[in-house]
């Protein structure tokens, strides 16, 4: 037998597990015990090498400091009225928003793309064909990550998935039953 490696009978088995410590004080929380057949560990274990050889590396994240969090296009001003969607988004000064974020120091920033609604502003086919009529003819993702580029200034999008995902309002009751079917 392997170190590590339990052989269980057929059936229900029940398992204990033990933690001897000679600190009475020191406290351990299990996050998981995974019970894997001998037979899959190979396969997992190629399967965990993926996953993790598949990470975005994180590095520049750090260095960067901080970043800046953009709302969304409609987002109340108090010196300016609400506007429609796409009068929002041909609007947008690019340049300024770029300069504004240079001129925090910001490494990077989180613009997000949607909220309540599925906007997107740009022209994305595949998002116009489950989202029809939320779509814009400018590219203005496409404008801003050129603009922040050009300053050394990364660029994240965030997307509301629920909302994406058809998936409507959600309660914490409805988000409850959602992550109980995974």
């Amino acid at each position: 037998m392997i170190a590590n490696q339990i052989r269980l009978p057929g059936g229900d088995v029940s398992l204990e597990l033990q933690v001897q410590t000679d600190n009475l004080d020191e406290r351990f929380r299990v996050r998981s015990i995974e019970l894997t057949p001998v037979d899959a560990v190979p396969a997992s274990a190629r399967e965990s090498k993926t996953a993790h050889d598949s990470r975005a590396p994180t590095d520049w994240m750090v260095k960067a400091g901080y970043g800046v969090c953009s709302t969304g296009l409609l987002a109340p001003h108090q010196e300016r009225p609400i506007l429609p969607y796409q009068e929002a988004v041909e609007r947008f000064d690019v340049q300024r928003f770029a300069n504004m974020v240079r001129a925090t120091g910001a490494g990077y920033v989180i613009f997000t793309v949607n909220h309540a609604d599925p906007h997107c502003p740009a022209p994305i086919r595949s998002w116009e064909k489950y989202h029809s009529g939320w779509t814009t003819k400018r590219d203005l993702i496409g404008e801003i990550a050129d603009a922040l580029q050009a300053r050394g200034i990364r660029l994240m999008l965030y997307f509301a998935s629920h909302v994406l995902g058809k998936w409507g309002r959600l309660t914490r009751e409805r988000i409850y039953a959602l992550t109980m079917r995974f």
